[in-house]
């Protein structure tokens, strides 16, 4: 039987990054107030890559993300309501997250996976004022990463205590070690504001200090939930990027992919861009990302 063949299916459509500042200075916004330095996102024209019809596919090992297919036995409605009371998060923390670490260990061969906790998001805004959105909602509707060498150490002491976060790092001192993304939508097909991930191999020097643009936050009401962070860290435009995503995902679905990585070949910017091609009627899309730490064996 011969070989099967893939046709390449692309998709396009435009997304966030960083616009710069209104006045030359350090990026910052307020959370409190709402006041801000920077300008409204670039708007960057990108043709995207769907993930089902790649041959060879990506895969966590090589590229630092992959989709795969992964049916849960948390309803639709518990996960949507995963915030609403102790009992319901009691049902994410318990068997959600449990199937979490499940997906990680396979996909990414980690000597220790721990989980760090779960987000619910639904796409509301439009994608044109960065300040807006991280007021309202807490997201970003712009490329980013969650968290860089400056900020992951005080999110691994916020999630596992100070002790246990010291062992640690200890433990894996000149090992690779990561904050591992498993996203998944609720309830509907994605057909609007489908998750993109950024694709930088043929950029050879990039790095979180030479691609990335860090956005100070003041009175983050958020510090008490996440831990203390300082500052958001955004994407800057490099025509060399490469953008892929998996077009009409289910809740059967997931997408793996390394948010924060000791090696930042590895680490994979992301964010929700507009798909031309998506059906007026398409519901807003809602999702849930659950992260764990990894650390592995191996050296840096």
């Amino acid at each position: 039987m011969p070989a099967a063949t893939f046709t390449p299916h692309f998709t396009s459509g435009t997304v966030g990054m960083f616009g710069g500042t209104k006045d030359g200075k350090e990026p910052y916004v307020n959370l409190k107030t709402g006041i801000a330095n920077v300008n409204k996102p670039e708007r960057v024209s990108v043709t995207v890559e769907d993930m089902r019809s790649m041959d060879p596919k990506t895969t966590f090992a090589k590229n630092g993300y992959e989709f795969r297919s992964h049916v849960t036995s948390v309803t639709p409605e518990q996960l949507a309501h995963g915030n609403d009371s102790p009992e319901a998060k009691k049902i994410i923390d318990d068997n959600y997250l449990s199937e979490v670490v499940q997906i990680v260990k396979e996909a990414t061969g980690g000597a220790e996976v721990i989980p760090s906790g779960f987000q619910l998001r639904t796409q509301v805004q439009d994608g044109n004022d960065i300040v807006k959105s991280k007021v309202a909602t807490g997201s970003l509707n712009v490329v980013h990463v969650d968290r860089d060498p400056e900020t992951v150490q005080p999110r691994l002491t916020h999630k596992v205590g100070e002790e246990r976060a010291e062992a640690l790092l200890k433990k894996y001192k000149g090992k690779k070690w990561a904050q591992v993304n498993v996203w998944r939508p609720i309830g509907d097909t994605v057909g609007k504001w489908p998750l993109l991930l950024v694709n930088h191999e043929k950029v050879p020097d990039w790095d979180y200090d030479t691609h990335m643009v860090r956005i100070s936050t003041i009175d983050d009401p958020a510090v008490q939930r996440r831990g203390a962070k300082g500052h958001e860290t955004i994407l800057k435009n490099d025509p060399r990027y490469v953008y892929h995503y998996a077009s009409n995902l289910t809740i059967d679905e997931v997408l793996v992919f390394a948010s924060f990585h000791t090696d930042p070949k590895m680490v994979v910017p992301h964010g929700a861009f507009w798909d031309k091609n998506s059906p007026e009627e398409a519901p807003m899309r809602r999702s849930i990302e659950a992260r764990c730490w990894v650390f592995w064996d191996e050296d840096e």
